[in-house]
């Protein structure tokens, strides 16, 4: 890799470390507890399109479901409350909220991306996802993504996404699978995490 790769390569390596750093989703220690937020991340993801880098965070939320959730770490496995109940599901409905910054690869600061190609790209993204659990993997259909941002985010290579997904009855310790694809079917990355 040549050292503008690198630079590149570096530049996504700390937003990453910065992002992790910002969004911690870790399991508690023995007795602690994690409280959420309104919104909750979920993961990110890192793919190069021609010279363009793009960097894709996911962040799921439900009007104030996640808002004082708390996981609670006891004897070697955890449970999750709210306002003193236990909390066994997730709500009828979450919506996922992924935001794409775009930049060119070999830039040494973050830089919009020139090639026009990659406004097609994401115009264009196929977002399929998917409900992980101990029985298996159930991909949903009929989502449709809708496109939040503004003309002049994605001018300066910032492209935001919400899906609604159905989720009553689904296990709270369940894992979201999120892939991002090409209009072809190409899979560009994917995003897995939950609480």
């Amino acid at each position: 890799m040549n050292s503008s790769g690198q630079r590149g390569l570096t530049l996504a390596l700390l937003t990453l470390t910065l992002f992790a750093t910002l969004f911690p989703q870790c399991q508690p220690a023995e007795g602690k507890k994690i409280t959420y937020r309104r919104l909750v991340t979920i993961g990110l993801t890192r793919f190069q399109f021609g010279r363009t880098c793009v960097l894709v965070g996911g962040q799921i939320k439900s009007g104030d479901f996640f808002s004082g959730l708390v996981k609670v770490s006891i004897a070697g496995s955890y449970e999750f409350r709210k306002h003193s109940q236990s909390v066994r599901t997730f709500p009828d409905d979450l919506d996922i909220l992924l935001r794409a910054t775009l930049s060119e690869c070999e830039a040494t600061s973050v830089t919009p991306p020139q090639d026009p190609v990659y406004k097609d790209l994401m115009r264009s993204l196929r977002i399929e996802i998917a409900w992980k659990s101990g029985s298996g993997v159930h991909w949903m259909e009929h989502l449709t993504a809708r496109v939040k941002s503004a003309p002049l985010q994605q001018q300066f290579g910032v492209w935001n996404y919400e899906v609604t997904v159905p989720s009553k009855d689904q296990s709270i310790d369940d894992q979201l699978v999120v892939v991002l694809k090409t209009e072809d079917g190409k899979t560009l990355g994917t995003i897995e995490g939950g609480l």
